[in-house]
């Protein structure tokens, strides 16, 4: 594994070489995080966003449980000798693709929760999921019990009872189909996914997260603004009236994200300015003032 720790700008050239695990110096994050690549071979994603950083690959290497144990078990040995291993914010799964594509996600994240309580306890556990593994019930089921610290896992030997909840980094890029197919790209319907998510969100918490860019030189339309912010709205509206049975549920956060890598594909996706970001998160701010949601701007 390449011990180097990247920077935001250019970890991708540790996934794209291979690896299964990668340390990145992350800005949502707000420090270092351990990500774990199912993908070491070739990107395999559901959507296909034009701001994505993933450029064509292809290697040998094949992922597999005892390798990813292995690289994460190299790595706390060595962040143990600079005496690092507790500045570890999070381990998440992302990498060259959707994570919950692979047949070997469930068994991978089993594997994880039991690796960060030994190796890295007070790291978070994240999944960075585009949110096409919702539309499958079984998988659903999983995330929100996971999500919830209801611990799913009870089969397998890897959980003890220092479990932590999942944290669920959702993407949510569009308000409208229009914006869906420019930004996403995606053969999943429009409708279909929201339906997913929707339903998820009466289930579960998670925290949004979106991309916001030009696409082929134009900033997303009024009417695109105007109808993600009614999505975010209702999914608010819904989680509070849900979570009044249980726990919480449905968005906890918000992350507003700018274009800070080159992508294959660029100048199709452009960054906007920083000016453009806070307005979105101010306005959106405003239209969640009576649910006290926090938004996050990332630059």
């Amino acid at each position: 594994m390449n011990t180097n720790i990247r920077s935001v700008q250019n970890h991708r050239l540790d996934r794209e070489a291979g690896a299964i695990i990668y340390p990145v110096i992350s800005r949502r994050s707000r420090g270092l995080s351990v990500g774990i690549n199912l993908f070491p071979d070739k990107k395999l994603c559901s959507f296909d966003c034009p701001y994505c950083e993933v450029y064509p690959f292809q290697t040998d290497l094949r992922f597999s449980l005892k390798a990813m144990e292995q690289g994460l078990r190299n790595l706390a040995e060595q962040l143990k000798a600079r005496n690092e291993a507790d500045t570890v914010r999070d381990i998440s799964f992302s990498g060259n693709g959707e994570p919950t594509l692979h047949p070997e996600f469930i068994s991978a994240l089993k594997l994880a929760f039991h690796l960060r309580n030994e190796l890295f306890p007070g790291a978070q556990l994240v999944l960075i999921t585009n949110g096409s593994g919702l539309l499958h019930p079984a998988l659903a089921d999983f995330l929100a019990e996971a999500a919830r610290g209801k611990k799913p896992f009870r089969e397998s030997p890897y959980i003890d009872e220092r479990v932590l909840a999942l944290q669920i980094w959702l993407k949510f890029d569009a308000g409208t189909e229009d914006w869906y197919k420019k930004i996403n790209r995606s053969a999943i319907p429009f409708m279909a996914l929201n339906e997913a998510i929707d339903d998820f969100a009466r289930r579960a918490p998670f925290i949004i997260q979106t991309m916001v860019c030009k696409i082929d030189g134009q900033l997303p339309p009024p009417e695109e603004v105007s109808a993600w912010e009614t999505r975010v709205r209702q999914l608010a509206e819904r989680s509070v009236e849900c979570s009044k049975s249980g726990g919480p549920v449905g968005p906890q956060a918000i992350q507003l994200y700018g274009k800070a890598r080159p992508a294959p594909e660029d100048p199709l996706a452009e960054p906007v300015t920083e000016a453009y970001l806070r307005d979105r998160s101010a306005s959106l701010e405003k239209a969640l003032e009576p649910y006290n949601l926090p938004v996050e701007v990332f630059v």
